[in-house]
């Protein structure tokens, strides 16, 4: 199995096998680590052992001192593998089974590169390593690996590329694999894509990250939700999904500029709230304030509301029974700003065109994601 600092499951180890050189403490703890295969475990020993790796003509020891020693099983040595691939400067990545993994676990191992492009937001919340770009016609990307070394509770994750003369070509929020509830210690995968702002096939020089309270912003020029609008600006809401990687209840929540110019909106606060459904009383079950939104907006973009995945419980943290339930967004009617270039001040009259989503969830939801 394999040692998992973001579950904090002590003991679990990956099979990184040690041959044992011929005539190596033969016969020693033979009979004591024969095993008895257990329906979902095995028996094996402690094997205290000096391990030195020989890295381009230094010497480096792994540290066994700790909570994750080095095992016997079945005549073969087995070290943590975070353990192994780190002591060698990789870096492992674990994602827990899902379906959509076929229930199996995705381990990643990176080798390390002293060439590597790495990246720090400037309060620290989040560290990017092994990040590689692209770029494909209009559409920019970054890959990488994330780490998370502070509560993310609330916040959105936002990166923009910028080319050799400093300026933006796009911005986008991270695609992060694995649950949606971000853990201080995380190390995943994440990819993000944007649209060229700027002229095709750009190449972006360097890239910043910025962690904002709910907001991230996305450069996008097909914008897919116009239709989800009344006019040129305004909220996107459409509901959510059920999400089996995320292991819960996704909330699809956008501001979009549709206009060729940057915007600028008053700042304005708005809720998703879900409710119960009994005939024709709503009865509160869960909230989420989004935090305000206000000043520039690019053209043609979109602003994505980064929330948590709802895992069918209610406020006091206990399991949703199965029946009728809505999400409703709360915002306001009405909406100022300004366009670029011009000091009138336009009205949005309708903010958002969908506000309300009903659905029915069952007990195999509930049992499934309210764990």
């Amino acid at each position: 199995m394999f040692d998992n600092e973001s579950t904090n499951k002590k003991g679990d180890y990956a099979m990184k096998k040690l041959n044992f050189l011929t005539g190596l403490i033969v016969g020693v703890g033979i009979t004591a680590s024969s095993a008895a295969i257990a329906s979902n475990g095995i028996q094996a020993v402690l094997f205290p052992s000096k391990v030195v790796f020989h890295i381009n003509g230094a010497e480096k020891e792994l540290d066994t001192t700790g909570e994750e020693p080095i095992i016997n099983y079945n005549n073969k040595t087995y070290i943590p593998l975070r353990l192994f691939a780190e002591t060698t400067g990789s870096t492992v990545t674990y994602q827990a089974p899902t379906e959509a993994s076929e229930n199996k676990s995705i381990i990643h191992i990176f080798e390390k590169d002293p060439d590597q492009l790495t990246l720090q937001d400037s309060e620290g919340y989040v560290s990017i390593t092994h990040a590689k770009s692209s770029i494909d016609q209009n559409w920019g990307g970054l890959s990488g690996v994330i780490k998370i070394n502070k509560d993310m509770t609330g916040k959105a994750i936002e990166i923009t590329a910028l080319n050799k003369t400093n300026q933006v070509i796009g911005t986008a929020g991270l695609t992060i694999e694995g649950p949606a509830q971000l853990s201080v210690g995380d190390v995943r995968r994440f990819g993000a894509g944007y649209g060229v702002t700027l002229a095709q096939n750009e190449e972006a020089v360097t890239y910043q990250i910025k962690v904002r309270d709910t907001w991230a912003l996305t450069n996008n020029s097909d914008l897919a939700f116009v239709g989800s609008l009344v006019e040129d600006v305004g909220i996107a809401f459409d509901g959510g999904l059920v999400d089996f990687e995320k292991n819960g209840f996704i909330f699809k929540v956008r501001f979009l500029n549709v206009y060729e110019q940057s915007i600028t909106i008053h700042p304005f606060q708005s809720e998703l709230q879900i409710l119960k459904l009994n005939g024709t009383k709503e009865q509160l079950v869960d909230r989420y304030p989004l935090a305000a939104l206000e000043g520039m907006i690019p053209a043609k973009s979109e602003y994505e509301a980064w929330l948590p995945a709802w895992h069918f419980k209610n406020k006091s943290g206990k399991p949703i029974s199965p029946g009728k339930y809505v999400l409703r967004l709360i915002a306001p009617e009405s909406l100022n700003y300004t366009i670029k270039g011009s000091d009138e001040v336009k009205t949005i009259s309708t903010l958002t065109k969908q506000s309300r989503w009903e659905y029915d969830f069952t007990q195999e939801q509930i049992d499934r994601f309210a764990k």
